[in-house]
């Protein structure tokens, strides 16, 4: 059940119905933890910034690979803000991708990613396998 009109702690009188017999409880309301916030508040640009690309990342945890049930590998790394200048607005990525691997290397971390992603020499090519809205793409891009 929910309750939009009560406040946290409001006690909630209801009927419960065990096989035939009805029983009274009472229910204390409790605020239910928003998921975006919970992303939200794992994001810092000094932990989560792949600044070559200008992009921010989080690592899929057992804890966020429960929220993500659909999701057609374990592991990587999901895009969680993009960049509208330098090298971010010419990658075709999105709030939202999950990048499985770089160059047919399979993004393990973070810190793996970017371990990868700067060792590229300027003009190397780059090819991420993303994970979109339940299908594979691949976004090609050279690196600067």
């Amino acid at each position: 059940m929910v309750f939009y009109r009560r406040q946290k702690g409001d006690e909630v009188e209801m009927q419960v119905l065990r096989g035939s017999q009805e029983l009274p409880l009472t229910v204390a309301v409790d605020e239910q933890e928003d998921d975006d916030d919970f992303l939200r508040d794992m994001v810092t640009p000094e932990r989560n910034l792949v600044k070559r690309l200008g992009i921010l990342c989080i690592e899929i945890d057992p804890k966020i690979s429960n929220l993500l049930p659909g999701l057609r590998r374990p592991g990587g790394l999901i895009v969680a803000a993009k960049s509208e200048s330098g090298q971010g607005r010419y990658i075709d990525l999105q709030q939202g991708d999950v990048i499985h691997a770089v160059n047919n290397v399979a993004v393990s971390s973070l810190e793996a990613f970017r371990g990868l992603v700067y060792g590229l020499k300027p003009g190397a090519a780059v090819a991420l396998l993303i994970e979109r809205e339940g299908s594979y793409r691949y976004v090609g891009f050279e690196i600067q």
